[in-house]
């Protein structure tokens, strides 16, 4: 089956699972570069971004540091949109140059965010992003963010970035840890992925 639209990922499905590469701590984040035809993804404990391209057994080292980046997408212009676990921000990167980069939100209220985990972007070009604590400092290895990095927010939020830069907070009540975003096709409403204690393994499904 084809992926609708998908500007040939869906070439890569044959099926039956295989190994592309390998070597990496905890992956990440992945998103398919069709005007490059390159995928690519985080390595969070391994603090980079890395890019593979069909045909290759290795992938090569897109950006380092990352900012201990997790989820990844595309604005409408192509430029990389990341999560930064450890750089706490949600940061935009020049695909063609991932040196330049800039802040699209690092606080709220005064206070630096948890730790940035997936996004989303709606055709209005509006930014919608997660904010759990994963990426704080539990002195385990591998760190998921910076050595020493506390929560300085009582709850984990849900975001969203307005195409003029404005930041809002759109869910920051009952519940916890808010993970993985999707946007429904045919409703401006989003999907959040919340794991309601950490470590218990239990998940709910919300839509708001």
């Amino acid at each position: 089956m084809r992926i609708e639209d998908d500007h040939g990922i869906s070439d890569l499905l044959r099926g039956t699972e295989s190994r592309l590469c390998s070597g990496f701590g905890f992956t990440e984040g992945p998103v398919w570069i069709p005007t490059d035809k390159a995928l690519l993804f985080s390595d969070i404990p391994g603090n980079r971004m890395h890019r593979w391209r069909p045909g290759q057994s290795e992938a090569e080292v897109y950006r380092a540091p990352s900012g201990w980046s997790n989820g990844l997408t595309l604005d409408a212009e192509g430029n990389v949109l990341a999560c930064e676990h450890g750089g706490r921000r949600v940061s935009r990167i020049e695909y063609g140059d991932s040196r330049r980069s800039v802040a699209l939100a690092e606080r709220w209220d005064g206070k630096a965010l948890n730790s940035p985990n997936d996004l989303v972007v709606h055709s209005s070009g509006a930014i919608f992003f997660t904010d759990p604590t994963y990426g704080a400092d539990t002195g385990k290895t591998p760190s998921q963010g910076a050595e020493g990095q506390t929560p300085e927010l009582d709850f984990q939020g849900v975001y969203r970035i307005d195409p003029d830069g404005a930041l809002h907070c759109v869910v920051r009540e009952g519940f916890s840890q808010p993970n993985g975003l999707a946007l429904a096709r045919t409703s401006p409403r989003y999907i959040s992925v919340i794991r309601k204690t950490r470590g218990s393994g239990d998940t709910t499904l919300m839509m708001t």
